[in-house]
């Protein structure tokens, strides 16, 4: 290997481990435990349209976040996932049982599976107008996809 190559090599692999040692999501990177303040149940998450992402942290096997899309729809907040076979929906399956990192605020939730059809069909559309996606891009019903909403975890 070539000096400059060898050295491009042994940065790369220095920046994955300060990346691998960071707790939460990197970018699309998944992470660990979420760092943040514990703040009370939000009445409303309308706050959340300001938010591109929220940081969803699943407790198993191992503490798993992502950074991933949330929208506020009927003063709930949603979190869905256009395949079942993502980590984080196989890790909720197992445990409902979540922090939700916004802004720095971390928030103590129950993740449950949304099976009403208009329910679902309004979520879709808050996704459609907070992300800007095609409208006929029905992402979680026709690619077999998931919606959960995030209710506050029992004390």
């Amino acid at each position: 290997m070539q000096a400059s190559m060898r050295d491009h090599w042994w940065m790369l692999m220095a920046m994955m481990g300060v990346l691998s040692a960071c707790s939460g999501p990197v970018g699309p990177i998944p992470g660990g435990e979420l760092k943040g303040h514990p703040n009370t149940w939000p009445t409303d998450w309308y706050f959340t349209e300001q938010c591109d992402n929220v940081l969803l942290l699943t407790q198993l096997p191992d503490p798993y976040s992502r950074s991933i899309w949330g929208v506020h729809a009927d003063e709930n907040l949603y979190i869905a996932d256009g395949s079942k076979d993502s980590t984080w929906v196989k890790n909720i399956s197992a445990d409902n049982q979540v922090v939700l990192g916004v802004e720095g605020q971390l928030y103590a939730a129950s993740a449950i599976v949304v099976h009403d059809r208009e329910e679902i069909h309004r979520v879709l559309g808050a996704f459609v107008n907070k992300y800007d996606i095609d409208p006929t891009d029905n992402f979680i019903i026709e690619e077999g996809g998931v919606v959960f909403q995030l209710t506050e975890q029992p004390r």
